[in-house]
């Protein structure tokens, strides 16, 4: 009976440590795929907050053509989306002093360990005793695309308050290669204030950019004011060579059209009966010179509808860099 104890203790004691020893690799490939799935989703978060750095570049270079001013790096509705994306990620942010409205909430729904598809909603506030807002929501479907959704009317700190007034939908997508680096990218409904004193907004009809085709950038777009487009701009930028921008009026500006004062109407009159012209005397006693032709001034004409009144080549924006951000221009 001793030695049959002594067995079945031995029994026991055997069998809990084959299980243990189970248990220790099923634990530890929990852990190896938790890391796994972390670095997965930190590859893809790198290379969204990549395609947003390049989407900024892209669109600063795009306004310096048409409007000739370059905004700050970061002050775009690509900038806003970086923002809170490394806001999500514990990531700091800078150029603080740039923002008004520089506090972000994000919501994402990740279908799989890999990253890949995600959706995103990103809402912004600019004080403290503020509710947060909507600005906009991007969708990741596959490894090398990106959809994104701004709500303009609550971006006017980076689009102008005239724009934030008009309220535009606009939409955006990227295709990349496999590096990362943005291969495609267009958006249709972008709008953003062109002159902020005349309260006049650049409308594009066209937003689109081809890495290494011949023309990089195709811009088209109106300056709307008080909703009437009054110019057209059309600007292509070439891998080589100058940028030819093409600026065409399309009707007078209403700022212009206030100052020509209105003729007001008057009562029919008789005709004033013209006295016969006078002759001049020459001071020496020679004969007279001639009539004097009293000549009435012309009053000054509106250019015609249509007229191109820009078309000058601009320095070319250099070729990318390695990283894919177009280099700053050098005049």
């Amino acid at each position: 009976m001793k030695y049959l104890v002594i067995a079945l203790i031995f029994f026991t004691s055997c069998t809990q440590t084959q299980q243990e020893k189970k248990a220790v690799p099923e634990k530890t490939s929990s852990i190896a795929g938790a890391l796994t799935a972390k670095k997965a989703l930190d590859r893809e978060n790198e290379k969204i907050k990549k395609w947003f750095e390049q989407m900024d570049a892209i669109m600063r270079e795009a306004v310096w053509v048409v409007r000739k001013d370059r905004p700050p790096v970061g002050k775009s509705i690509f900038g806003k989306m970086q923002r809170a994306l490394l806001i999500e990620t514990n990531q700091r942010l800078s150029n603080k002093s740039l923002f008004r409205c520089d506090s972000y909430t994000m919501s994402r729904q990740v279908a799989s360990e890999q990253g890949v598809p995600q959706t995103a909603e990103v809402l912004h506030r600019c004080g403290s005793k503020e509710s947060y807002i909507k600005i906009g929501s991007w969708e990741h479907p596959s490894p090398n695309t990106l959809k994104m959704r701004f709500q303009g009317g609550n971006l006017e700190e980076v689009l102008g308050v005239a724009t934030g007034i008009l309220s535009p939908q606009i939409t955006c997508e990227l295709s990349s290669n496999e590096t990362g680096t943005i291969e495609k990218f267009s958006c249709s409904g972008l709008m953003i204030d062109y002159d902020s004193k005349k309260n006049q907004v650049l409308k594009f009809s066209r937003f689109e950019y081809e890495r290494g085709a011949k023309m990089v950038l195709h811009l088209r777009a109106e300056i709307l004011e008080s909703l009437d487009p009054i110019r057209k701009i059309e600007a292509d930028v070439p891998i080589e060579g100058s940028i030819l921008v093409t600026e065409t009026v399309l009707q007078a500006p209403m700022v212009e059209a206030k100052q020509v004062p209105a003729v007001s109407p008057s009562l029919p009159q008789s005709p004033t009966p013209i006295s016969p012209p006078t002759e001049k005397e020459d001071p020496n006693g020679f004969a007279p010179q001639g009539p004097i032709i009293q000549e009435e001034p012309v009053a000054p004409q509106d250019p015609p509808q249509g007229a191109v009144i820009q078309e000058v080549p601009a320095p070319r924006v250099p070729p990318e860099s390695s990283s894919g951000e177009p280099r700053q221009r050098q005049d």
